[in-house]
């Protein structure tokens, strides 16, 4: 059984098959432990003015143009 390249954390490659387990023990056990916390901004991100805002008036004409149960993308294309 190979399962490619893998490195202990000095960088040194494992070629032991048992290192190589312990190895993925210790990354999974790091990545899911409590110290990596993620946060959310509590507001939306600023619309930079790149991408405009879609409007009520865009969203009913989109449900208007479907027909057949079947949604028409942007290119006009539908499948």
């Amino acid at each position: 059984m190979s399962c490619g390249r893998v490195r202990d954390s000095q960088g040194k490659l494992l070629v032991n098959h048992d290192s190589v387990k312990e190895r993925w023990r210790c990354y999974f056990q790091d990545l899911l432990s409590n110290h990596h916390t993620f946060s959310f901004p509590s507001e939306p991100l600023p619309n930079p003015g790149l991408v405009a805002l879609i409007t009520p008036d865009e969203t009913q004409d989109c449900l208007y143009r479907i027909n057949n149960l079947k949604a028409v993308g942007s290119d006009e294309v539908g499948p």
